[in-house]
């Protein structure tokens, strides 16, 4: 698919010119951009090459933006399609002009910079910029200038960048979703943030994953918890709905004291404390004190960077043909007494060639966390409801060089990118998730959704 660079011309009338050695338009009598469409007349002008010019008064009625957008296009029935038009659904916005959602503005500058290279165009909008009588949208978009607010049509597909499960649950924000998917017939990719107990009750049905989890319980009773102490040497509690490793807990039982031990992180430093008993540690370790929300997780014995545990994080994401490929892979370190390896309690990255392990150990690492995302991330996008585009998995590999699958999730953190060599992989899944979203909306041509 090619793709066009577009620009107006000041004549009045209807007439859109283009090169037919490049295109041939000859036949078409529309011209559509989102969900805004106009007849006009196609003329073809010699040398223009790959641009496409287009009447200013025709540009205003598509609510075109007038920024150097290079796009591809798409060819209908009698309809020239111009795009694709992406929607990035988010809350949190800021009144900034600098900085207008907030801490994450410095990510979404970086998503929308990756347009060009797609040929797509993107912009920001949450609840609030919608005009549903009009079909349009007040957009924030940008380019070298900074940050704008435009008008601009619905959109062809929306990506769901919502921060957190509390919007995500928000009623409001929930009928956007609705009204976009079913009334106007709009995909929607990356809806709706994992449960950690419904991934694991699902995962331990299929055969070929199976062998990859932990020995997991969801809403452990205190006896459970202590049965499999007695079968391993520590467990980890986990949030149900916890992310970025707030409120995780690891616990294990010490024979000869006959006491038990946990470990967790709170804002102000990583705490180890002992008890008589395990009622006692979860009465003051979880503040609710109810088991749950929780779920309860075999401790790996996992392979160790200057005596610190080791897990992954490895990012997949579909590409321009919707298959799966894996785009980052990240090792995290534990920081000194922290229970996971999240960088705010201590841990920090290395890339998998920075390990202290020999190269052969490198290839095989990275070979087999490649052929476990990849067999995760098929079955989980078979079996969930909604359109996923992308994922984040933490994986460990123990010292007997078995993988483990700890974790799956939907709207995978980005930390690891602070890494300097992972800028490469860093601008891979941004482009990623915006050659979805271009798949996608090649799909709703095909399928006359429009």
């Amino acid at each position: 698919m090619n793709i066009f660079e577009f620009i107006t011309h000041d004549e009045n009338n209807n007439t859109i010119y283009y090169d037919d050695k490049c295109i041939q338009l000859n036949t078409l009598n529309k011209i559509g951009f989102g969900r805004k469409i106009c007849s006009v007349t196609f003329e073809n002008n010699q040398n223009l090459g790959y641009k496409i010019k287009i009447p200013k008064n025709i540009s205003s009625k598509l609510y075109f933006p007038n920024l150097k957008f290079k796009l591809k296009v798409y060819i209908q029935d009698d309809t020239l399609y111009i795009g694709p038009l992406i929607g990035i659904f988010t809350a949190g916005f800021a009144d900034s002009d600098i900085r207008p959602i907030g801490d994450r503005s410095l990510f979404f500058s970086k998503l929308l910079s990756s347009q060009d290279v797609v040929g797509c165009a993107a912009y920001i909008f949450g609840a609030h910029s919608i005009d549903w009588g009009n079909c349009l949208i007040e957009g924030y978009v940008y380019d070298r200038d900074g940050w704008k607010i435009i008008k601009i049509p619905f959109p062809n597909v929306v990506y769901d960048r919502l921060p957190n499960r509390k919007t995500e649950n928000h009623r409001l924000l929930q009928r956007v979703k609705d009204r976009f998917t079913s009334d106007y017939k709009i995909p929607w990719f990356n809806p709706g943030f994992f449960n950690k107990g419904e991934i694991n009750s699902f995962l331990e049905k299929i055969d070929s994953v199976k062998r990859y989890l932990p020995s997991t319980i969801k809403h452990p009773t205190l006896k459970q918890i202590d049965e499999l102490l007695d079968l391993f040497p520590a467990l980890y509690l986990k949030p149900e709905n916890g992310s970025l490793g707030n409120g995780v807990i690891k616990l294990w039982y010490s024979n000869e004291e006959q006491a038990y031990y946990c470990k967790y992180s709170d804002e102000e430093k990583n705490n180890v404390k002992k008890f008589d008993n395990l009622e006692t540690l979860i009465t003051v370790c979880i503040k609710d004190r109810s088991l749950s929300r929780y779920i309860v997780q075999q401790s790996i014995s996992l392979i160790r960077e200057k005596k610190q545990p080791i897990d992954f994080r490895v990012h997949t994401n579909k590409d321009e043909k919707g298959e799966w490929l894996v785009t980052a892979i990240a090792a995290k370190i534990a920081g000194k007494g922290s229970p996971t390896t999240h960088i705010k309690n201590g841990g920090y990255v290395k890339t998998i060639d920075e390990l202290n392990i020999s190269p052969e150990k490198k290839l095989k690492y990275e070979d087999m966390l490649i052929s476990v995302s990849l067999l995760i991330s098929k079955e989980l996008d078979k079996n969930f409801e909604g359109l996923i585009g992308e994922l984040g998995f933490d994986l460990g590999i123990d010292v007997t060089d078995d993988v483990w699958f700890f974790e799956a999730n939907s709207k995978p953190g980005r930390s690891i990118f602070h890494h300097p060599k992972l800028l490469k992989n860093d601008n891979l899944t941004r482009e990623c998730s915006l050659l979805y979203a271009t798949y996608l909306a090649e799909k709703s041509f095909s399928n006359h959704l429009w």
